[in-house]
């Protein structure tokens, strides 16, 4: 019986391999001749993501399309795909590195591209002029290191948004005014308390321009203070509300979504998955809400492929292969339109909106990340102003300090030198 059920998966993989070959074929990608053995590929996930079987089989069922084009074009090489948690990639790869056992190849967040390339554990990726001209230029700078090499090709973006229960809750509020609203209206909302997940509003309140004066050293201007006090005193005001819940991390926050206590949450595309499976079509997706002529500010995130330092020639040669293959817009097209989990890295791919809500709110999701681009730029998750400015905006959530106080801190925090 399950035999039976996955021959249409495998019937629409052969086609979707041969589709890709032919066109590799034509743009005169054609193969150079056959890479034998094994490509090894290190999957990071959320330290959040508890990592299961079912995870893993889910991950596996995004790539296998990229998996199946890449054995059509070089049929004597399989691909090994691990996952790991984010905060036990770095100690698994360098144990495996120093015993010479580490991965061709890796699949991770902008962050940990870092902290591979620092610990030399990785190299600079050799990308082309042809594969660059496939990014936003924008995001090729912040990737770009001293020498000019890449941390990583860019090959797939993870995008925050706004889930809800549409059985109670028809549409999504496209505001932060109306959002509260809702929440007096009497539908439970969930906001996770960490800096991550409540970037978005600031955005919203008009914080942004503020914010990123500080982290550059300046003193914002009485304009751009008011923005900044506007968003802590909505986040304080929302932790007044009744109904407004906040959770100490996402995953606490998801599980009350589908278990019907919460009605609306800011989640993750690759949550969607697991949140689909709990609330069927209870599930709704929606772009988070802007506010009163401002666009919510989303972190999204780029998922990088990272060369192993002490890949072997033959597996450098099947990582860089596989890296050319990844970057071909129908592979990324169909990745994004199956998996309904990621956006493609490629620039050039269109993304048929049209057809699905959830892959239009992703869309406008990346759109108003850009917003937060250069805050990212500026500022990494292990430099120790996030940490000073995650304790600030507990106290003020939970009403030890006043907005314009918290202002001022902040500002202070956000101007010290890394």
């Amino acid at each position: 019986m399950a035999r039976t059920a996955h021959r249409p998966l495998q019937r629409w993989l052969q086609r979707t391999a041969a589709a890709i070959a032919l066109s590799l074929g034509l743009s005169g990608c054609s193969t150079h001749g056959p890479l034998p053995a094994v490509l090894y590929v290190a999957i990071s996930v959320s330290k959040e993501e508890s990592i299961s079987p079912e995870l893993v089989v889910e991950l596996q069922a995004h790539f296998r399309q990229l998996e199946a084009a890449f054995r059509h074009v070089y049929p004597q090489t399989s691909v090994q795909f691990n996952v790991y948690s984010e905060d036990r990639l770095l100690p698994a790869i360098r144990a495996r590195t120093q015993a010479g056992l580490g991965p061709d190849l890796l699949l991770v967040n902008g962050e940990t591209a870092r902290h591979l390339l620092r610990e030399h554990l990785s190299v600079a990726y050799p990308a082309s002029t042809s594969q660059l001209t496939a990014f936003d230029p924008a995001e090729v700078r912040r990737l770009r290191t001293s020498q000019g090499g890449l941390i990583g090709l860019p090959l797939l973006v993870q995008t925050q948004m706004a889930c809800f229960n549409r059985q109670v809750l028809p549409e999504a509020p496209a505001t932060v005014t109306a959002l509260l609203t809702t929440s007096a209206a009497g539908h439970p909302i969930g906001v996770a308390t960490d800096l991550a997940s409540l970037f978005w509003s600031a955005g919203s309140l008009g914080a942004i321009d503020g914010i990123n004066q500080a982290l550059a050293g300046e003193e914002p201007s009485p304009k751009q203070r008011a923005g900044i006090e506007r968003w802590l005193a909505w986040l304080q005001d929302a932790n007044s509300q009744q109904r407004v819940m906040f959770y100490t991390n996402q995953p606490h926050a998801e599980l009350a979504l589908s278990n019907g206590r919460l009605d609306w949450i800011p989640c993750r595309s690759t949550s969607l998955p697991s949140l689909s499976q709990r609330m069927g079509a209870r599930l709704g997706v929606a772009p988070l809400p802007d506010g009163d002529g401002l666009e919510a500010s989303p972190i999204n995130e780029l998922r990088l492929l990272v060369l192993s330092r002490n890949a072997s020639p033959a597996g450098r040669a099947r990582a860089l292969a596989f890296g050319r293959l990844a970057m071909n817009p129908l592979i990324q097209r169909n990745i994004t339109v199956n998996s309904k989990t990621f956006l493609p890295a490629n620039i050039h791919v269109h993304v048929p909106v049209m057809s699905s809500s959830v892959l239009a709110a992703m869309e406008t999701a990346s759109v108003q990340g850009r917003r937060s681009n250069q805050t990212l730029s500026a500022i990494n998750r292990d430099d120790a102003r996030v940490g000073a400015a995650q304790e600030l905006i507990n106290s003020l959530v939970f009403g030890e300090i006043s907005p314009r106080n918290a202002t001022t801190a902040l500002i202070r925090v956000l101007r010290r030198q890394p």
